[in-house]
């Protein structure tokens, strides 16, 4: 699948066609890389992509040579150029086996969630597999595709990662979230890539007072939850119907009230900072 679509991209220090793209930019050696959703002209949550992005440099050791202000105007201008107010832009750090390295701005392929979905929720699958390291965003293609194929074969929306220990950590592109007698269980920040979606909603949950358990649900435990839902750039809120043989209601009230307050924290982000 070609990564770029519209018509412009931006690599290193100039703007090209998406003709001129190719896909070993960024699967080539070692990338680092975020992916923020645009609404109405605005990277939505941009300072938050951008300082996970230094967290993940620190880790990886892949340096950041852009400060966070161009890149910033690199996004701005990619919106302008492509005329398209609305998407998913990735952008890149990206070191060739050469020692070359790329900075790359796309707009890239996305799957949002139909009105329908976020009505009556998901059906997701179980896979057993643990990122070798959760909280960075390296791009780990064996993974990632491994994952994709056995999503596509099954027919389901997402896959939960289930540990060596049995434990449900996080999506292969989401976070997750269960609810069980009142509380909200996640699974705590070493153990996974530290969603920016999930940011706003542990914050609002901590603002509303609700309780939160920062650990893993066990497979064990997964009979009990009473409702699930996922997080991430593109889903935003989703409510989950089903894993396995398990069923869970999407209209618990917690969850409502979580997508009412993360769409709230968008629509905020936007008003603040559109032009």
């Amino acid at each position: 699948m070609q990564e770029c679509v519209q018509q412009i991209f931006y690599l290193n220090d100039r703007f090209l066609t998406c003709d001129g793209f190719s896909n070993d930019y960024v699967y080539r050696g070692r990338s680092l890389y975020e992916v923020i959703r645009v609404m109405h002209g605005v990277p939505v949550f941009f300072e938050d992509h951008m300082k996970r992005m230094d967290h993940s440099a620190l880790i990886s050791d892949i340096p950041l040579w852009l400060s966070a202000e161009k890149v910033r105007e690199i996004l701005v201008e990619l919106v302008k150029r492509n005329q398209e107010p609305n998407g998913n832009v990735r952008v890149v750090f990206n070191i060739q086996p050469s020692g070359s390295r790329h900075f790359l701005a796309y707009y890239c392929p996305h799957f949002y969630p139909t009105q329908e979905q976020y009505r009556q929720g998901v059906e997701v699958m179980l896979y057993m597999a643990e990122r070798q390291n959760p909280t960075a965003k390296l791009l780990n293609m064996g993974l990632r595709l491994e994952v994709y194929k056995a999503v596509i074969e099954s027919g389901v929306y997402e896959a939960l990662l289930v540990n060596r220990q049995g434990q449900i950590t996080e999506g292969s592109r989401s976070n997750v979230f269960f609810i069980r007698n009142g509380k909200i269980i996640t699974a705590p920040d070493q153990m996974v890539l530290k969603g920016i979606s999930r940011k706003y909603v542990l914050q609002f949950l901590e603002k509303e007072g609700i309780p939160v358990r920062m650990e893993p649900l066990h497979l064990d435990e997964l009979e009990k939850a009473e409702a699930a839902f996922l997080t991430g750039t593109s889903p935003k809120v989703l409510p989950v119907n089903r894993v396995r043989n398990q069923s869970f209601t999407t209209g618990h009230p917690l969850l409502a009230a979580a997508m009412k307050g993360y769409d709230r924290a968008v629509d905020d982000y936007i008003e603040k900072h559109k032009e």
